[in-house]
């Protein structure tokens, strides 16, 4: 098998030692079948809004190997107990033809993601803002349609409609850092609540519930969410009204 340097400075303090058994655990299984390990998201750039999470990481493996998941998956409980989400796994193959349909997810990946060893196939991509802007507008809108949802599952439960608030929060700021991008602004691995401010800044809007879901100051309430709908939704025209190359930076 190939060796590789790994590059565990980049985890968390408090997951290291877990993470460092994933990575032995993962080489091992996968064999020379595993191209690169990456880190990436909230929880890896320990952004306070993610504090709560696993850690998310991804394999890039040269063949799909269904064998090779099963096996690594017996030990899945184990890490998942430690703090370790289970990783996606991708092809090279599989990152290039996704770039048009998962376009938000994979700048994520690019913008928050931590090679742990291996080839990096994430700071390459180039992202095309017609499928960026199409994917703001699909997530925005299902958002919209899971808070709606969230809040008839609820059923009166204050801890499940702050649940319900949190989760549409990320999924808000997740089209926000895409938005960003298409609007010319620099890659980094911004905060949940920088990115919520740099947007709300080229918005020219006030985002006070947004920001009150990922900094995790109180609870949200009924009130809350109707508050946070509403600004989901302002965010929503916004983006539905203007075409790509046109939007003010």
């Amino acid at each position: 098998m190939v060796q590789h340097e790994v590059r565990l400075s980049a985890i968390p303090a408090d997951l290291r030692d877990a993470f460092h058994e994933f990575v032995s655990a993962t080489t091992k299984t996968a064999g020379a079948n595993l191209l690169a390990l990456v880190a990436y998201g909230g929880r890896c750039i320990g952004d306070p809004a993610y504090l709560d999470e696993p850690l998310d990481s991804l394999m890039v493996i040269h063949n799909e190997d269904l064998l090779m998941l099963e096996r690594l998956g017996e030990s899945g409980l184990r890490f998942g107990r430690r703090g370790i989400a289970a990783p996606l796994v991708m092809t090279p193959a599989y990152i290039a033809a996704s770039l048009d349909s998962f376009p938000l997810e994979m700048l994520e990946i690019q913008q928050t993601g931590r090679l742990i060893f291996g080839q990096d196939f994430f700071d390459p991509l180039r992202f095309d803002h017609d499928d960026l802007r199409l994917q703001c507008e699909r997530e925005l809108k299902a958002t919209k349609l899971h808070l709606r949802q969230g809040l008839l599952q609820a059923a009166g439960s204050k801890s499940a409609i702050d649940e319900a608030c949190r989760a549409a929060a990320k999924r808000t700021v997740r089209a926000l850092r895409g938005w960003l991008h298409i609007a010319g602004h620099a890659a980094c691995d911004q905060l949940a609540a920088t990115i919520i401010t740099r947007s709300a800044l080229a918005l020219r809007l006030d985002l006070p519930a947004l920001e009150q879901a990922v900094t995790l100051r109180r609870r949200l309430d009924s009130d809350g969410l109707a508050k946070l709908y509403a600004e989901i939704k302002r965010i929503s025209d916004i983006v539905d009204q203007r075409a790509a190359g046109a939007l003010e930076t």
